[in-house]
């Protein structure tokens, strides 16, 4: 019963590649697809007060029929651009087997990482219930930290209007957008870290970033249109993927 999207998703060697960097070497290659994306994710966030980026997104009826809410880019970006954040929940490989009857089932809003984490992006019933006690625990632990000098400008979660990538509707052949992994990074401003909208579910010492995420990058110029992705549902058996997949 369980289907996920996978195969959409690069990682940052990847991602340089498609983006016609010249370097050759691999660290090289990682380096400068990552300053891509944090410069790119630092400047949402930081137009995030103001409403100031160059594009917005809305959340409205998808052209699609039947598709219920789709996710509409206003004004233009050009490819390469980071254009939303997958918002939700990140697991890790230990707690599959502990939460796989209670989220990974018949659950069209996960998402696989190529390092193997797997992000639940659904804002209804458990999956959201796990997701709003996690983000709780979050914001108890920065009002503590608030208190110390060295963490004074963190605030809690506040909402991100670029965080509905989870809210993009699947067409294999309109597909504009793909998934790159993305991890934001400890040197993320603390008065922005309140907009991220991922929680760790395992609570692991995050030493190398703040939490795993995912982004949604342009795969060509955009103006004014509705944005898809192509799920990739890893399934080989046919009659488990939806209707609509197929359609």
């Amino acid at each position: 019963k369980k289907t996920m999207r996978v195969t959409s998703s690069l990682d940052s060697s990847a991602l340089c590649k498609l983006l016609n960097k010249s370097e050759t070497e691999e660290t090289e290659q990682i380096r400068v697809a990552t300053e891509h994306l944090n410069s790119q994710v630092l400047g949402i966030l930081q137009a995030i007060p103001t409403g100031s980026y160059k594009f917005r997104l809305e959340k409205k009826a998808s052209s699609v029929p039947e598709s219920g809410d789709g996710v509409f880019l206003i004004g233009k970006a050009k490819a390469g651009d980071v254009i939303a954040f997958y918002a939700g929940t990140v697991y890790r490989p230990q707690d599959t087997s502990i939460m796989c009857d209670f989220v990974f089932t018949d659950n069209h809003y996960l998402i696989n990482r190529c390092d193997g984490l797997i992000i639940d992006g659904n804002p209804s019933g458990v999956s959201q219930q796990i997701y709003s006690m996690n983000r709780e625990k979050e914001n108890a632990k920065i009002r503590i930290l608030k208190k110390t000098d060295e963490f004074k400008e963190l605030e809690p979660f506040k909402e991100n209007p670029y965080a509905i990538a989870h809210y993009v509707n699947h067409s294999p052949t309109r597909a504009n957008v793909f998934c790159c992994d993305y991890n934001f990074p400890l040197s993320t401003p603390q008065p922005l870290q309140c907009y991220i909208p991922n929680v760790d579910f395992s609570h692991t010492e995050k030493e190398s970033c703040i939490v795993p995420s995912l982004v949604f990058l342009a795969a060509r110029d955009l103006e004014d249109e509705e944005v898809f992705l192509n799920y990739n549902f890893n399934t080989s058996d046919p009659s488990k993927l939806p209707g609509w997949y197929c359609s």
